[in-house]
């Protein structure tokens, strides 16, 4: 059963995927960044100073002072930065741009430039794109729209700079707050700092930040603020597609063009992670924790010199470190979890107390204290309260409206085009056009990240405008594929905060479904189209719900088959004229007790033999797997091989001769969306081959092959085979095989009554990366 519209969002089996091409033609204007449209070519400056709009005070620590003459060096103190024009100059050299930024040097290779901008804010900044041009016998033909990812540079002076770089790192983590920063262990003071030392990570917007300092010649300090878009985003078509690569290339330098930037993270030094803690308190501390050993020191404000508490948590990596007020009693805490955490978290989601745990900060000791996940759900449980109320309700099954439930079940399976009109009423979400997308990407840096991931790696999305958690503001659904013949699909929330501002709350993962937002009793809920991997054939509808941005689960709706045996509808016939009741007799045990995807057992004409049995003479091997054509293939078992081992597992007389063959049966199991499991068939007599291949040809229509067995009869050696029809049907036809020819006997065909068995989705049933 599918469910249908007049634009459905299909994923199944034949129906094709949207296309984005119209996406691509109108990229440019998002991609520009920063809210201003990107310079015209004709706009451009070459080999000329580029005047800028004043200064903008940037500090850790406010300050009214103005900032220091370019000519002096900073003084020591909090960090304080401002905004300032740099001379900014473009030259020619070739196929090379020599850029001059303050005292910061690019080289950029062919097919990337360099623009000014003006922030929201009036702050200068420079955006470098690399615009991964379409190449042509070795020369730039165009540019491949849609596929710049952007760099953009905001440079500040520093004029007041701390001793420590431990203090530093603190001030920049304050100033810089969005992203997860990382440096060099163990620098110590900040004299020796000049270069790119600090870094910055958002695993939300997969954004990368670059912290430069560069000195100029009259000893002034400047920062070079540098945030890179994914750059996962790329056709792979330039040697150089991302910032980091630049400076492996040594195309960045500092200090006027006197010292290469190094990207010394990459070298093997050891790294160190910084987290602010108690901002909002009267103590705000900064964590450092130790990427090689995981070990966590604090260090007081203004007091970077020694740290005061030291611990050594459980094994874990930063990204598994989350800092989060646990007890809510106004102080940071720590929780670690053992698994990645998704950059859509944000929500606490535990059904495994032993895979997490946490430090609570604990105020009369000035430090951390240890708290298990057990105990941390019994003391602070009502921290996830509505948490846990809401896995219980998956876990009972009772997300799901049981009037909703019946109503369908009632229609499910009555068939396709009722069950398609009794849906298309209840449809509740929007698709959205690609402009609506890319002007919501615009505003929104995770709707953003998967449109431009869509667009790079050539897959395709359906996004839908919908309630999807009943909150009462509109969320952005998308279902988006990125190729691959496994058919993996992966399912994101944008949940609506209000404003057309959205931020991604869940991720999971499935294939390609037929699916749709369905509205019952004033709530929407997502309906799926399931069907059986193995046979591509729809086994059922499931309907799941969303809370609070959250992804609860819901009740699948199996189609499954009556257990008793009242349940099979069994008719016998004979092609022929002649009956052959000792046939039907020996039919009455497969027709009644086989299973679907079942696998019966060689017959009784059959001898098996044992793995690595010598064998003669191979000769070509007749192997009957699906294919282009499903025609046979001869690649299983190769050519003569008088010395080998046989490749085989069943011997008897097949073609009723007198001479017994060897040959192989199993089933060749599907790994990917287009192909369904099937019988395979390998024999070295190629003309036996030819005969099963041509009877399961002749047979097509009963359905897919998928079990063959040769039993003694009074009538010679007949071989049966099995065909599945649909999820749960099958027939069974009994054939007289000679060396001339072959011919049907006899045909069982087993019609199986279904029912509606609902069952419980558990979140954990669709788990996301």
């Amino acid at each position: 059963m599918c469910i249908k519209r007049k634009h459905p969002h299909y994923f199944i089996l034949n129906v094709p995927i949207p296309a984005l091409a119209s996406l691509l033609l109108i990229m440019a204007a998002l991609l520009t960044g920063c809210g201003s449209p990107p310079l015209s070519p004709a706009n451009r400056n070459y080999g000329k100073s580029i005047q800028e709009p004043g200064e903008n005070a940037l500090s850790a620590k406010a300050s009214t002072q103005p900032p220091k003459s370019l000519s002096e060096a900073p003084a020591t103190g909090n960090l304080e930065l401002a905004s300032f024009k740099p001379d900014f100059l473009i030259e020619q050299a070739g196929d090379t741009t020599n850029v001059s930024l303050g005292s910061l040097r690019l080289f950029l290779p062919l097919g990337w430039q360099m623009e000014q901008h003006i922030s929201d804010e009036g702050i200068p900044q420079y955006i470098l794109a690399d615009c991964h041009s379409q190449w042509e016998n070795d020369e730039i033909i165009g540019h491949r729209e849609g596929y710049e990812h952007e760099i953009v540079i905001t440079p500040y002076r520093v004029s007041q700079l701390p001793v420590s770089s431990l203090q530093l790192a603190a001030e920049i983590r304050e100033l810089f707050p969005e992203s997860i920063l990382y440096g060099i262990k163990g620098t110590g003071k900040t004299d020796i700092l000049m270069g790119c030392w600090f870094f910055g990570e958002n695993r939300r917007s997969k954004e990368e930040e670059y912290f430069i300092f560069s000195e100029t010649s009259s000893d002034a300090i400047e920062l070079f603020h540098i945030k890179e878009g994914n750059f996962d985003v790329t056709c792979h078509e330039n040697d150089i597609e991302s910032f980091w690569k630049l400076i492996d290339q040594k195309l960045v330098l500092i200090n006027e063009g006197d010292s290469i930037v190094n990207r010394i993270i990459k070298n093997g030094q050891p790294i160190e992670y910084y987290y602010l803690l108690n901002g909002s308190t009267s103590a705000p501390l900064l964590m450092v924790m130790q990427d090689d050993s995981g070990e966590i020191a604090l260090y007081g404000k203004d007091s970077y010199e020694t740290s005061f508490f030291d611990f050594q948590p459980k094994s874990m990596s930063p990204k598994e470190l989350e800092v989060i007020d646990i007890n809510n009693d106004g102080y940071d805490d720590i929780l670690c979890r053992y698994w990645l955490l998704p950059p859509s978290n944000s929500t606490l989601d535990f059904s495994d107390p032993s895979v997490f745990e946490g430090y609570i900060w604990d105020v009369e000791s000035n430090g951390f204290v240890y708290i298990s996940g057990e105990q941390m759900l019994t003391e602070y449980g009502e921290v996830w309260e509505e948490q846990r109320q809401r896995q219980a309700a998956a876990q009972k099954g009772n997300l799901i409206p049981s009037d909703l439930v019946s109503y369908l079940s009632e229609y499910l399976l009555k068939g396709h085009d009722e069950f398609r009109e009794i849906m298309l009423p209840l449809v509740s979400d929007r698709e959205l056009t690609s402009e609506e997308v890319i002007d919501l990407a615009k505003d929104n840096p995770d709707i953003k990240n998967d449109m431009l991931s869509i667009i790079a790696y050539n897959g395709a999305g359906v996004w839908l405008k919908v309630d999807a958690d009943n909150d009462g503001i509109e969320d952005i659904f998308l279902c988006e594929y990125l190729g691959g013949t496994l058919g993996l699909t992966t399912y994101r929330l944008f949940t609506g905060l209000g404003n057309e501002k959205y931020k991604l709350t869940s991720t999971h993962v499935s294939i390609k479904e037929e699916f749709c937002f369905i509205q019952w009793e004033g709530k929407n809920y997502l309906a799926i189209t399931t069907w059986e991997f193995r046979n591509k054939t729809i086994n059922g509808i499931s309907l799941e719900c969303y809370e609070s941005g959250a992804y609860l689960g819901g009740t699948w709706l199996a189609i499954t088959a009556k257990e008793n045996p009242d349940a099979r509808d069994i008719q016998i016939s004979y092609p022929g004229k002649e009956k052959y009741p000792l046939l039907e007799n020996a039919l009455k045990n497969p027709v009644m007790q086989y299973q679907s995807g079942g696998q019966l057992p060689p017959g009784s004409a059959e001898q098996e033999i044992a793995a690595g049995t010598a064998s003669g003479d191979l000769g070509d091997a007749q192997n009957i797997q699906p294919g282009d054509s499903g025609s046979p293939s001869s690649d299983a078992s190769g050519d003569a091989q008088p010395d080998a081992y046989s490749n085989y597992n069943r011997m008897c007389d097949m073609d009723n001769d007198s001479v017994p063959e060897e040959y192989k049966v199993s089933l060749w199991q599907t790994t990917n969306y287009y192909t369904v499991d099937q019988l395979s068939f390998e024999t070295a007599d190629a003309g036996l081959g030819e005969q099963i291949y041509q009877l399961t040809a002749d047979d097509s229509s009963l359905g897919i092959p998928s079990n063959l067995w040769v039993d003694m009869t009074e009538y010679g050696n007949i071989t049966y085979i099995l065909y599945e029809d649909g999820l749960y049907d099958f027939h069974i036809c009994g054939y007289f095989i000679s060396e001339k020819d072959s011919r049907k006997l006899i045909q069982a065909d087993c019609h199986i009554q279904t029912e509606i068995t609902p069952q419980a989705i558990s979140p954990a049933a669709r788990a996301g990366y």
